[in-house]
């Protein structure tokens, strides 16, 4: 038997194993790098736990009340304007540096409202509304709509472009 073609069919075949074996690797990686970009650009653990400290303070100060008082609420943008106290803007404007926040937003936690709030936004913010409306509609997600349960949805977005929410009962 002639050696050399069968170590030629044999480099052959396992060239070919590894090469498929490597290729399912690559696209098992990038799949995890995807996902775990996904994750760092729109679940800010820091962004979030300042979202929970706004959300505290918005109720203990009774600020929440306030900007929701319109009977046709659907959202509101909270800024240094929104609250005439000197208090409330120092507040704000320390928060907004302490979280590197550019804008944050409290809207009516309701479907139809986040996405009319989705449509009227910038193109990253409305990418991020979908694609936290588009989870809520995943089977066993824990972000499922129930008006019972949660009434607002604070949106938050920081210097470098990431997204955060939380959901207020």
């Amino acid at each position: 038997m002639n050696n050399k073609g069968f170590m030629l069919a044999e480099v052959v075949i396992v060239s070919t194993i590894l090469l498929t074996t490597i290729v399912g690797l690559y696209s098992g990686f990038a799949n995890t790098y995807k996902a775990y970009e996904l994750r760092n650009s729109y679940y800010d653990a820091k962004t979030i736990y300042g979202l929970k400290n706004l959300e505290d303070f918005l109720i203990d100060e009774m600020l929440l009340t306030n900007l929701v008082s319109n009977n046709n609420f659907s959202y509101v943008e909270i800024n240094a304007d929104t609250f005439s106290d000197d208090y409330y803007k120092a507040f704000l404007e320390k928060f907004n540096t302490t979280y590197n926040i550019k804008n944050i937003y409290l809207v009516k936690y309701d479907e139809t409202i986040i996405t009319n709030f989705s449509n009227n936004s910038n193109e990253e913010l409305k990418k991020y509304l979908d694609f936290y409306i588009e989870r809520t509609k995943e089977e066993n997600s824990s972000y499922i709509f129930d008006d019972s349960l949660y009434s607002y949805l604070l949106v938050s977005v920081t210097n470098d472009d990431t997204y955060s929410s939380l959901r207020i009962r």
